[in-house]
C-alpha cells in the first residue's frame, strides 16, 4: 500500500506535568525569581530549555495526532480515484485495491531531565505509542465496488530519546543551548495485523511504515534553541534534525527530517 502522501488534517493536542527537585528555586528565561508562566515554549516543543547545576525534572506529556483524507503532491483525491488510476507496484491487479481513510496517534512521553553543571543537562524520554488505521478495501480486481471496511492496530514502547543540552549563552534576556540528542530503536517494527483482502480474505500481514512504532535505526538528532525576553515578552526558536544512520533490520530507511519552529508570549502578569 503506497499512496504519495496520506496526510491531509494534522491536530496537535499537548498536556505535561512537571516535578522539579532543585537545591534552589528553579531558573527561569528572565533569570528572576518567581518562574514566570512564559518560562518554557509551547508544550510541543521538545528540549526548549536548560536547568541549573544539580537541578531535576519530571514530564509526563501527552500528544494526539489525527490524519484524514488522501493527497498525491497537493490535490487530494478520494478513494474512487485511487483505486482506478494509482498503479499497484506488486501488480496483479493492475492499481490499488485497498486505500487508508484516516489515521490517529496517541503518544504517552515520560521525560527526566537532570543538570551536572551550569553548562549540561541530560534529558531521556520514553513513549508509548498507540496507532490505529482505518482502510476501505475494494472487491476483486478491477472497478470501485466496495467489498468492506477494517481496522488496523498497533501499540507498544516507541524509540528512545537520550539527549545532552549544552548552553552556549546564558543571560537575563536571552538564552542559547545546542541539542546533542540520539534516538534508540526500541520500537518494534514488526507489527502485524489483520488485512481484508479484495479477494475477502483476511490474513494477518507486516503493518505499513506508517504504522510501525519505531525506525528502527539508531537516528541523530542535532540542533540549536533560542530564548530571548523583552519586558513581558518573551520568544524563542527551534532547530533540529534527524539523520538515520544506516538500514534497519528490515532493509529499510526512513527519511532523513528537518524541523523549524519559532513561538511569542506575552504575559501580563508573572502568574
Amino acid at each position: 500500500m503506497k499512496i504519495n502522501s496520506v496526510r491531509h488534517i494534522a491536530v496537535l493536542a499537548g498536556v505535561a506535568t512537571t516535578l522539579a527537585v532543585t537545591p534552589a528555586p528553579a531558573d527561569d528565561v528572565s533569570g528572576s525569581k518567581p518562574v514566570r508562566a512564559d518560562s518554557h515554549a509551547p508544550i510541543g516543543v521538545m528540549a526548549d530549555h536548560t536547568h541549573k547545576k544539580g537541578e531535576w525534572m519530571l514530564s509526563y506529556r501527552f500528544m494526539r495526532m489525527e490524519m484524514d483524507g488522501n493527497q498525491i503532491g497537493h490535490q487530494e483525491v478520494s478513494p474512487d480515484t485511487i483505486v482506478t488510476t494509482v498503479p499497484n507496484a506488486f501488480a496483479p491487479p493492475p492499481t490499488l485495491r485497498i486505500v487508508p481513510l484516516k489515521m490517529t496517534m496517541d503518544m504517552h512521553m515520560f521525560g527526566v531531565m537532570y543538570a551536572p553543571s551550569d553548562r549540561w543537562t541530560l534529558m531521556a524520554m520514553l513513549n508509548y505509542v498507540t496507532k490505529e488505521m482505518d482502510h476501505v478495501t475494494y472487491q476483486g480486481m478491477m472497478g470501485t465496488t466496495v467489498l468492506g471496511n477494517f481496522t488496523t492496530k498497533s501499540d507498544g514502547l516507541g524509540d528512545t530519546l537520550l539527549s545532552g543540552l549544552y548552553s552556549l549563552r546564558d543571560t537575563p534576556n536571552e538564552k542559547w543551548h545546542i541539542n546533542l540528542g540520539v534516538s534508540l530503536p526500541t520500537g518494534d517494527i514488526e507489527e502485524t495485523g489483520q488485512v481484508l483482502t479484495p479477494m475477502n480474505t483476511m490474513p494477518t500481514l507486516r503493518l505499513p511504515y506508517a504504522m510501525q512504532l519505531g525506525s528502527g535505526t539508531v537516528d541523530l538528532k542535532p540542533g540549536v534553541t533560542y530564548n530571548g525576553r523583552h519586558d513581558n515578552f518573551t520568544w524563542g526558536a527551534q532547530y533540529t534534525a534527524t539523520i538515520r544512520i544506516g538500514e534497519n533490520d528490515e532493509g529499510y530507511t526512513l527519511g532523513d527530517a528537518n524541523d523549524l519552529t519559532a513561538w511569542a508570549a506575552f504575559s501580563p502578569r508573572a502568574w
